[in-house]
């Protein structure tokens, strides 16, 4: 156990906990110490103390405990009664919270049996900024926490955000504050509902802000999704009416349930989906694509409304969310206005940062319009063939069973269940005060091939292959890209079957479970066919590509995959209707070399060059002696040499003085002495 003592004293009050890798006194005293003291902290009032981690880098709950029983007595002797933790891990096992980042500005006390009078308050590791600056502000409100508390003028985030609000269910109260909140040029809009899946749900709740402590929420549907017509009419006239400027936190969820839920008469009706979108999308914001553009960097981002507005209104989540009707109406009707409300926080935060880092006309013409189309997809959906996807079930089942009777019958797993059983049976053995339970006792114990440790045992210990892959934890790959670059490391044909079996078995369910499994969950609509609905995200990567999500619409098997056909049968147009595609040739490529302008970039389009021949040329061009570039050898270069001009083409040498070989033109236009 180390400490570090900033100032004379019999005892200190604040006890700064930091990784021991961080444990630095000029960091300690740069990033906790001396923001403290400017905020009227005494500096000889302040002791820090290390937090152990293991030799791996990591900190189990184990090895935390053990340490905090020889720490939290020593911090009690020295006087603490207020801790600031600068370690995620060390925080959640000394309050028992079970997340750590949604405290950042809140004062906890400790949890620990016999020091529950201390306080705990959370910062960030100092050593986190580097990879991380946008974690600096919460850096500077774990500081202002722990100082306001010892001053006494602490107050909990969130408090006292909420100035005004009327709670609407009476529809005559509903229209007069529909009318009266015309008059306001800018609203904030969110709604709640009983479903993530907008077909399944409409609107329960709707809240409107005009500004972060302002606002109402009108009760819609019931919890038990009975459509309040007369609400919904008054809302639907109020989106027609209302000539200001919409503002949403992720605004493709929120519209798309105001569409289906106020315009359509039913999942197919074109007519309102389209005046629905056009209405909808008159005048808007999103917030959510504005903090993408905002605060975009390579470590990526947290769009999460309750995550940018933090500082504004704490932790306020509700854990039953995930089914509202589990919520307290007077609860869920405070919840959707703060929601309104934060999300006027973030357009606040955020939208002159947007502009000032020059991404404006990229929101307006780019990500904005976006929204209409990805509203325009989502609504639709993909087509889906159900008896097509039932074969593809048989099909891919009948694949599984073959691989798996391959195992039920294979020497290799047989004798490799019997050490796994065996394993079992002196690990259960260990546990007992007699060894009496036999090895049939373990009959149910076996190889499992959707089981990575399964694998790698298998792979790695019993088999003897050599580890070629890695996982990001660093574990054994097991993956099937891995095990087929294994069976070139054997020549032995039973061990050669087990890896295809295998691979076969891998491609075959990851397949069931991945695309049929969510093909199945298509919708059946009013004209016999079904329709599969997922989500498109903006800003969903770092890249500024799309992601998409519930299901993954993005993600469907290579066209080299065995599987390819079977899945994309499944697609299949209703009567009257063509399925289309469209893509676009190497798009990033052409972004790329469009916006950094590089030569050999453009080359490959002003040439018609192929990229990955010409990168691998480029990159591995001495490994490719019998390949020179095209039209290379139309390149020449003057040469003056003993008085007279030679022409001579790139490739040709050259011999200084020294006897050296130069290639013409490589380094060198034009040599003044050979």
């Amino acid at each position: 156990m180390q400490h570090i003592i900033f100032g004379p004293n019999n005892s200190y009050e604040v006890a700064v906990l930091v990784k021991d890798t961080a444990f630095n006194r000029d960091a300690v005293e740069n990033h906790y110490v001396g923001p403290l003291v400017k905020k009227g902290i005494k500096r000889n009032n302040i002791i820090g103390f290390n937090l152990v981690y293991g030799p791996t880098k990591k900190c189990p709950v184990s090895l935390q405990n053990a340490y905090l029983a020889d720490l939290m007595p020593v911090l009690k002797e020295q006087g603490v009664t207020t801790i600031l933790v600068a370690d995620s891990n060390y925080f959640k096992t000394m309050t028992k919270e079970r997340k750590a980042d949604v405290h950042y500005g809140y004062v906890l006390p400790c949890a620990l049996k016999g020091y529950t009078d201390m306080k705990v308050v959370l910062v960030p590791n100092y050593q986190a900024l580097f990879f991380n600056p946008d974690l600096l502000p919460k850096m500077g409100m774990g500081i202002t926490t722990l100082a306001d508390h010892m001053k006494g003028t602490h107050t909990k985030l969130g408090e006292g955000i909420i100035h005004s609000h009327r709670y609407l269910y009476n529809p005559a109260e509903i229209y007069q504050a529909l009318v009266d909140i015309k008059q306001h040029k800018e609203l904030t809009c969110d709604v709640e509902t009983l479903s993530l899946n907008f077909w399944e749900t409409g609107i329960v709740t709707i809240a409107f802000a005009w500004d972060q402590h302002n606002g109402i929420t009108i009760w819609c549907d019931s919890y038990d999704n009975e459509p309040n017509n007369p609400v919904r009419e008054m809302l639907k006239n109020f989106f027609y009416c209302y000539g200001g400027t919409l503002i949403y936190h992720n605004a493709n969820f929120d519209m798309k349930i105001i569409v289906n839920t106020l315009f359509m008469d039913n999942l197919l009706d074109e007519k309102g989906k389209q005046a629905g979108i056009e209405v909808i999308t008159r005048k808007f914001h999103d917030t959510k694509i504005i903090t993408y553009l905002a605060t975009n960097s390579c470590t990526g981002n947290n769009l999460k409304l309750k995550h940018q507005a933090h500082e504004f209104a704490g932790n306020y989540a509700q854990d039953d969310i995930n089914d509202i009707t589990l919520i307290d109406p007077d609860v869920l009707v405070e919840y959707n206005l703060v929601d309104a409300m934060c999300t006027w926080f973030v357009f606040n935060k955020h939208y002159q940062d947007m502009i000032n880092d020059k991404q404006l006309s990229i929101y307006n013409t780019i990500m904005k319009p976006s929204v209409k189309v990805i509203l325009q997809v989502e609504l639709t959906g993909m087509p889906i063939h159900m008896p097509n996807v039932k074969v593809a079930r048989v099909q891919l089942e009948a694949a599984i069973a073959v691989c798996v009777d391959y195992f039920n019958t294979s020497s290799i797993i047989e004798q490799f269940n019997i050490l796994l059983r065996e394993k079992a049976q002196q690990a259960a053995n260990e546990k007992l005060v007699k060894k009496v339970k036999p090895l049939s006792d373990f009959d149910h114990v076996g190889f499992n091939p959707n089981s990575n440790p399964n694998m790698q045992e298998l792979l790695y210990e019993y088999l003897g292959f050599p580890v070629i892959d890695l996982t990001k934890s660093k574990a054994p790959a097991t993956g099937a890209n891995t095990l087929k670059k294994l069976i070139n490391h054997t020549k032995d044909p039973d061990k050669i079957e087990l890896m295809k079996q295998i691979i076969a078995f891998s491609e075959a369910d990851k397949i069931l479970g991945t695309f049929v499994a969510a093909l199945e969950k298509a919708v059946l609509k009013t004209d016999g066919h079904y329709y599969l609905h997922g989500s498109f995200n903006i800003g969903g990567t770092v890249s500024g590509r799309l992601s998409s999500s519930a299901p993954n619409l993005q993600n469907i098997p290579s066209t080299g995959s065995v599987y390819a056909g079977l899945i994309k049968d499944c697609f299949v147009p209703p009567k009257g209707w063509l399925l289309m595609g469209a893509d676009f040739l190497s798009l990033e490529d052409r972004i790329s070399a469009l916006t950094t302008k590089d030569t050999n970039k453009l080359k490959i389009y002003t040439d018609g060059l192929d990229g990955h021949c010409y990168r691998a040329f480029g990159y591995f061009r001495e490994q490719m002696p019998d390949i020179r570039q095209v039209g290379q050898e139309e390149r020449s270069f003057t040469v003056r040499a003993s008085g007279q001009d030679i022409l001579m083409k790139s490739g040709d040498f050259v011999v200084d003085y020294e006897g050296n070989k130069i290639a013409v033109g490589e380094y060198y236009d034009t040599c003044n002495r050979v």
